[in-house]
């Protein structure tokens, strides 16, 4: 979903779409790293951050688990 989020930067969205849905479940992780890095323009750097840190985290686990 977040992904989506970040892709929907880029379209208008009301509450009752599919992309408003998008927006209100990725709020509780988005919203506390917007208040550290604002969007940029129609950008919305926080998202894209939340992705590396996941996918850094990910490896992290991975690598301990299975090795």
């Amino acid at each position: 979903f977040i992904f989506i989020r970040f892709l929907s930067t880029w379209f208008v969205f009301t509450r009752n779409t599919f992309l408003g849905f998008v927006r209100r479940v990725t709020d509780p992780v988005l919203l506390p790293v917007q208040c550290l890095i604002p969007p940029i323009g129609m950008f919305d750097i926080s998202a894209m951050l939340i992705l590396l840190v996941l996918g850094f985290l990910q490896s992290i686990v991975l690598r301990t688990f299975v090795y």
